[in-house]
């Protein structure tokens, strides 16, 4: 028997008040997702374990893999 799991990356867009999901809040939350914050223009990017805001020094996964 073979078990797949769907681990697509979902984007959400909320404001900077609203709560980020977590794994915990919604199955749809994988490393790469992304959410953005459209009151302030900020970009966060989930790995592993939390939210890290997209900086110039912060590079995600697709990122690192394509060597811009």
């Amino acid at each position: 028997m073979s078990m797949s799991t769907d681990l697509t990356r979902w984007d959400f867009i909320g404001l900077s008040t609203d709560e980020k999901p977590t794994p915990t809040t919604s199955n749809k939350v994988v490393d790469g997702s992304t959410f953005y914050e459209a009151d302030t223009s900020k970009l966060y990017f989930w790995t592993k374990d939390r939210w890290y805001e997209k900086t110039s020094l912060v590079q995600t996964n697709i990122e690192r893999k394509m060597k811009w």
